[in-house]
């Protein structure tokens, strides 16, 4: 399997209060939702390749119960090269060949795990669900990576079984296992469904873990593949809230790019469960969030290298964008954001920062002081509002003893500033480059909240 990154504790916290050879396909009637509009993905870049997803009812209804998202996130071409030539024994060279020649630009990973410990969510999986989408210039070339992608040739383990339906243009199903996964550490047992779906190739793999795993079942990859293809055909036709490509983003050098997470905590009103979530603090999300008038919520979250040799040692920015019915419902949403989170528990000191400065149709910062576990955190954020979205954005240091203050206002004043114009601008917000730091931010203390 494939791990991105997961996601942090206290990340959830405060969200909350934002309110073989070329396997032959099945023989059967193709599932394929509604005809995909477009025949070419020329420009990937604007593709919603994050709705691409399960939301947690559609786990539920085939009998997934309990798993939450652990990982999400793109890669990039480079990285999926060295992935796929590992995975499938093949020559990188020839992956790289094929890959280039069919105008890949990179693809996107989620993984929604269920612990082994019911009572503790941070214990290993013991089931995971996996969805890997790879976007290709047009459909030629997604021919040329579904039949890349469906060699297991090289993999003895691997053998093709009969389903009972063909999703979208072709497809296979593969069953795979191993004594012992690199990620987890355990044998396991995975069924795997991919298909081509106009320039998409998809694989959705199902993973069991332990010496008692049992084979994944059929019915159920098929059900969620049902649910998948009519995804995919949302989001080729450009039928998707598109917010992965309005949200700002931040680029790291080298392969820190394959440690941000980006998924839909909530799409199209449904909402997708995270890894840390017990049923209680889910629902009471779900529920929370379908009160203030949720439509969808884009989720990222962004190391910023510091210079230190250990990843954790990086600051973390988060940003999430808020999509609402109207512009109304936002505005209200927005306005209420101080009250909500004094009124909370969780929240030991929250003031409006009075000198911040003013963005886009209206903005809100607030200084917050909690406290998880006995230790004290403090931080700013900042609202802004831009028509039917709002963007909440904050930074956190990677050590919560630091005697120094948190990330100023003024680092996500001037990334929010750049996040309103892609907004008002639309299309696809081009990324910011980040080597070591965010300017100004070691000479940027936090500013003195004010009521």
């Amino acid at each position: 399997m494939r791990f991105v990154v997961r996601s942090f504790v206290f990340a959830v916290v405060i969200i909350v209060m934002m309110g073989s050879s070329s396997g032959r396909a099945q023989d059967a009637t193709p599932v394929t939702a509604t005809p995909v509009a477009s025949s070419g993905c020329a420009d990937a870049a604007s593709l919603d390749l994050p709705a691409v997803t399960l939301t947690t009812a559609d786990l539920i209804a085939a009998g997934l119960e309990g798993f939450g998202i652990s990982s999400a996130g793109p890669y990039l071409v480079e990285d999926d090269i060295a992935y796929l030539a590992e995975s499938l024994h093949r020559e990188a060279g020839e992956v790289r060949s094929i890959l280039t020649g069919a105008g890949y630009e990179g693809s996107y990973f989620s993984t929604q795990s269920l612990p082994s410990d019911t009572t503790n969510r941070a214990s290993l999986p013991i089931r995971e669900v996996q969805i890997g989408v790879y976007p290709f210039a047009d459909v030629q070339g997604a021919a040329a990576g579904y039949e890349l992608l469906t060699d297991e040739s090289g993999v003895p383990e691997a053998e093709d079984v009969e389903g009972t339906v063909t999703f979208g243009d072709e497809s296979e199903l593969t069953r795979n296992r191993g004594d012992n996964d690199p990620d987890i550490g355990q044998p396991f047992r995975e069924l795997e469904l991919e298909f081509r779906r106009g320039c998409l190739v998809v694989s959705l793999a199902l993973f069991n873990y332990g010496d008692a795993a049992a084979e994944p079942e059929v019915d159920a990859i098929e059900q969620l593949g049902e649910r998948l293809v009519a995804r995919v055909d949302d989001v080729v036709a450009g039928r998707t809230p598109g917010l992965d490509a309005l949200a700002l983003n931040l680029q790291p050098n080298g392969d820190l790019l394959s440690r941000s997470l980006v998924f839909y905590a909530m799409l199209d009103g449904e909402a997708v469960r995270e890894w840390d979530e017990t049923d209680e603090d889910f629902a009471g999300r779900e529920k929370t969030w379908g009160e203030i008038g949720f439509a969808s919520a884009l989720r990222s979250d962004t190391p910023i290298p510091s210079g230190e040799d250990i990843p954790d040692d990086d600051l973390r920015r988060f940003n999430t964008l808020l999509q609402f019915p109207d512009e109304e419902i936002a505005s209200a949403y927005l306005q209420g954001a101080a009250g909500r989170f004094a009124g909370s528990p969780l929240y030991l000191e929250v003031t409006e920062i009075a000198a911040a400065p003013a963005l886009g149709d209206e903005s809100v910062a607030l200084a917050v002081t909690r406290e998880t576990d006995g230790v004290r955190w403090d931080l700013n954020e900042l609202f802004v509002r831009v028509g039917d979205i709002v963007t909440v954005t904050w930074i956190e240091r990677p050590d919560e003893s630091l005697a120094e203050p948190e990330v100023g206002i003024e680092p996500l004043a001037e990334l929010a500033e750049t996040q309103v114009a892609c907004l008002v601008a639309g299309g696809v917000c081009p990324p910011v480059p980040i080597s070591e730091g965010l300017p100004g931010l070691a000479a940027s203390p936090a500013p003195t909240p004010m009521s």
